[in-house]
């Protein structure tokens, strides 16, 4: 794999910025070597974390520098300031600059080890960590795989800890009238052999945006979008299956809600999907606590982005 990427540590700061007057300025400030404390007034609370478990969150931004970017990048902020995660997976960033932005300066404070995929690709994926994995990130897939390397390097990175890997991913899209079905699928069958690799030696957290609907109780319009929308297609769900089912994999919030019905992803012309979450071995079963779907994050931040974070409590170290 390669591992010729960004990865960021506790390297000295970039040069300070100069704040601009009034709105939301003084979130892209940072002195040097002095990062601002956590923003006030925060709206968002969650449950502290009970001792001896760990809390990963994974959380499509979709596009941390955009229309609005300064919005986005508050309330990104505010969210990541009230869950305190020890390790997030970010989708969809968008922003190739990201490593050294000066507006992301405070993830310094917090996340000693921070990676991000190949810059530029459309499916940037990063993983923010408070706990020091045992060698260095891996990106993308083994040479064997049938994906493009380059895609592959942008949409997947694995950290391996003690006892676990934790795995981000930014699945394939199967795309608009199924343009990249067979992208999806050569996706599955290589990252269903990927996984089986690792779980020879440790076991799995896989996590992030997964791009499929598993299920129909995953989608809240069944007749608008189901084996018709992407993410819906029964190849697609069937792929995912197969993936799970040999890997001895487990969806943990559909286990943990077996008739739940609730959306980490909405939009306007799908409404309702649970495109997001946490996959785990099934060794690790015992030692999941929780997992839950923020809805808050919207409630207070409507234009953060088009999906809601997803959390997930294990007992014990990684």
């Amino acid at each position: 794999m390669s591992n010729k990427r960004k990865v960021e540590g506790s390297s000295s700061e970039p040069p300070p910025k100069k704040a601009s007057s009034g709105g939301l300025a003084p979130i892209f400030t940072t002195a040097r070597g002095q990062p601002l404390p956590p923003l006030s007034n925060n709206p968002l609370s969650f449950p502290a974390k009970v001792e001896g478990t760990l809390k990963l969150a994974t959380y499509n931004v979709n596009g941390l520098k955009s229309a609005g970017s300064k919005e986005k990048s508050y309330a990104f902020r505010k969210w990541v300031e009230a869950e305190s995660a020890d390790i997030i997976v970010l989708t969809e960033p968008k922003m190739p600059e990201a490593a050294s932005a000066p507006e992301l300066d405070y993830l310094s404070r917090l996340y000693k080890h921070r990676y991000w995929s190949a810059p530029g690709m459309k499916g940037q994926v990063a993983i923010l960590s408070k706990v020091a994995p045992v060698g260095p990130a891996r990106y993308g897939l083994p040479a064997w795989a049938e994906s493009i390397k380059a895609e592959a390097d942008s949409r997947i990175i694995t950290l391996e800890f003690e006892k676990t890997y934790v795995v981000g991913t930014y699945v394939q899209n199967s795309g608009k009238a199924k343009m990249f079905m067979e992208k999806r699928l050569a996706w599955d069958r290589d990252f269903q052999k990927y996984i089986s690799e690792l779980q020879k030696s440790k076991p799995v957290i896989w996590t992030g945006d997964f791009n499929v609907n598993a299920d129909a109780k995953d989608v809240q319009d069944y007749d608008k979008v189901w084996n018709k929308l992407p993410g819906c297609h029964p190849e697609e769900r069937k792929g995912m299956a197969d993936l799970i089912a040999s890997c001895d994999l487990v969806d943990v919030w559909r286990l943990m809600n077996p008739e739940g019905r609730e959306w980490s992803h909405t939009t306007v012309f799908a409404s309702g999907w649970r495109l997001d979450g946490f996959i785990v071995s099934r060794s690790l079963l015992p030692r999941v606590k929780s997992t839950s779907i923020r809805h808050e994050v919207q409630t207070h931040f409507a234009t953060a982005s088009d999906h809601r974070p997803v959390v997930c409590v294990v007992e014990g170290d990684l």
